[in-house]
C-alpha cells in the first residue's frame, strides 16, 4: 500500500483501505475500489480528502494486473512517491507513534515545497518551517520516552531519500532533544535545523547526488560544499536562527576534527549539531539508498557508538541516542540461544541488552508471541544485518 497525494493520483488506481473524509470521517469509497476520472474530481470537489491508501502492483491479483497495469505504472512512478508505512509487526506491543499522520503529512508537503521553492527561488519561506517545526514539537514532546520509533517514513525510489530523511533526522533529533529535557524553545530551533540540514543539496546535481558509483574526487569535493550552500540559503530566506543555521553548517564536522567544511572539532562544536551528527548517520544507515542497502537498526548503533569511542562523535550524545533507541532498536532482527528468531519491539530501561522481542520463527514458541527476555533464560547469539522491518 501507498499514501499518495490526492493531486497525484490517476485514474484506474485501486484503494487499498476504506476512504474516508478527513473531517467528517464518513467513508467515501470502499477498500477495493477502482477510481475513475470522475470520482478523483469529487474527491477534490465535495469531499475534505488529500491523501489516498493505494494497492501497490504486488497487492493486485494477476487477473486485475493486465488490464490496469498502464494506469498503475503511471501512479506508481509519481514524482510523490514517498508513503506513510503502517508496521503492522510492531503494533502488537505498546504501540508508539511519535506523531499524528495528519502531522507527518503536512512535514512532508512542507519538505517538499521547501525544496520546490529553493529550485525555484533560490530561497524558501521560513514561516512554514516554525509552523510545522511547532506543530511537531507540541505533539511529540509529550510522548512516550523510553520507546520512540523515529523511522516513520519508508521510500520507494532513491530520489525520495531527500524528503524521507529530512522528516526522520528531525523526529530523532526531537526525541533525543526531549530525553535531554531541552526546553521548547531549543527543541524548535534543533527540529528547525534538523529539517533543514540538508537543504543545500538542492544546489548539488542529481546525477552525482544519486549516484550508484563511487564519486570522483571532484564530485565528492563539489558535495562536501552542501552545508556551505545550505546555511547561505537559510540565510537568504531570512530564517532567523543561530541554533538551527549552526546546525545546517555544521552538522557533517566532527570531534576530532575530520569533518567538513571547516574542520571544526571538540567544543567548536554545539551540542545541538551533535545531535543532528547522530541522527544523520543513524537514518543513514538504516536506509536504502542508490548506493547502500538499509542496514539493521543494531548495527547503526553499533557503528555511532564505535564513532563515538574514536573521537568522531559526541560520546554524551551517543549515549542518549543508546538509552533512547537501545542496543537492540524496535525492527531489530535476531537469532536466540535456543535458535528462535525473533524481533525486538520494546526496551527494557535499565536493561538494554534484554530487550522485549517479538517471535519470528521458533521450534519453542509460538510465531507472534511476545517474549520479555528479562525474564527468560535465553541470550542473544547473532543479529541479522539487514534492516528488519519490511
Amino acid at each position: 500500500m501507498r499514501w499518495v497525494k490526492l493531486k497525484d493520483v490517476v485514474p484506474g488506481v485501486f484503494l487499498a483501505e476504506d476512504l474516508k473524509d478527513e473531517v467528517k470521517g464518513t467513508v467515501v469509497f470502499k477498500k477495493g475500489r477502482k477510481l475513475l476520472k470522475e470520482d478523483i474530481e469529487s474527491l477534490k470537489n465535495r469531499w475534505n480528502v488529500s491523501w489516498l491508501p493505494v494497492e501497490t502492483v504486488d497487492e493486485i491479483s494477476e487477473g486485475d494486473r493486465e488490464a490496469s497495469n498502464t494506469t498503475l505504472s503511471n501512479a506508481i512512478a509519481l514524482k510523490r512517491s514517498i508513503y506513510v508505512r503502517k508496521m503492522e509487526e510492531l503494533n502488537v506491543y505498546k504501540p508508539v507513534k511519535t506523531m499524528s499522520v495528519e502531522v507527518l503529512k503536512k512535514a512532508l508537503d512542507t519538505v517538499e515545497r521547501i525544496v520546490e521553492e529553493v529550485d525555484e527561488r533560490g530561497v524558501f519561506d521560513p514561516r512554514s518551517v516554525k509552523e510545522i517545526v511547532s506543530e511537531v514539537v507540541d505533539e511529540m514532546a509529550g510522548k512516550d520516552k523510553e520507546t520512540p520509533q523515529p523511522l516513520l517514513l519508508k521510500l520507494k525510489e532513491y530520489d525520495d531519500y531527500t524528503y524521507t530523511h529530512s522528516i526522520n533526522v528531525a523526529t530523532l533529533s526531537l526525541l533525543l532533544g526531549v530525553n535531554m529535557q531541552l526546553p521548547r524553545q531549543q527543541l524548535v530551533s534543533l527540529t528547525s535545523g534538523a529539517l533543514l540540514h540538508d537543504v543545500g543539496k538542492c544546489k548539488i546535481p542529481k546525477e552525482i547526488l544519486f549516484s550508484p558509483r563511487r564519486l570522483t574526487p571532484e564530485e565528492f569535493e563539489l558535495v562536501k560544499k552542501h552545508p556551505i550552500f545550505g546555511h547561505e540559503i537559510a540565510e537568504r530566506s531570512s530564517l532567523e536562527d543561530d541554533i538551527a543555521e549552526e546546525i545546517i553548517l555544521d552538522h557533517h564536522e566532527r570531534v576530532d576534527g575530520s569533518g567538513y567544511p571547516r574542520g571544526k572539532k571538540g567544543d567548536e562544536i554545539s551540542p545541538f549539531t551533535s545531535i543532528v551528527s547522530v541522527a544523520d548517520e543513524y537514518d543513514a544507515i538504516t536506509t536504502m539508498r542508490a548506493y547502500s542497502d538499509a542496514r539493521n537498526p543494531y548495527i547503526a548503533v553499533s557503528a555511532i557508538i564505535e564513532d563515538a569511542g574514536l573521537g568522531k562523535l559526541n560520546p554524551d550524545i551517543a549515549s542518549i541516542l543508546v538509552k533512547t533507541m537501545g542496543i537492540y532498536p524496535r525492527g531489530t532482527v535476531m537469532y536466540l540461544s535456543d535458535g528462535s528468531k525473533v524481533m525486538a519491539v520494546q526496551q527494557n530501561p535499565g536493561m538494554l541488552i534484554r530487550p522485549v522481542v517479538k517471535v519470528l520463527e521458533s521450534d519453542n514458541f509460538e510465531v507472534g508471541k511476545i517474549l520479555d527476555l528479562s525474564k527468560l533464560d535465553l541470550i542473544i547469539e547473532h543479529v541479522l544485518e539487514e534492516n528488519g522491518i519490511q
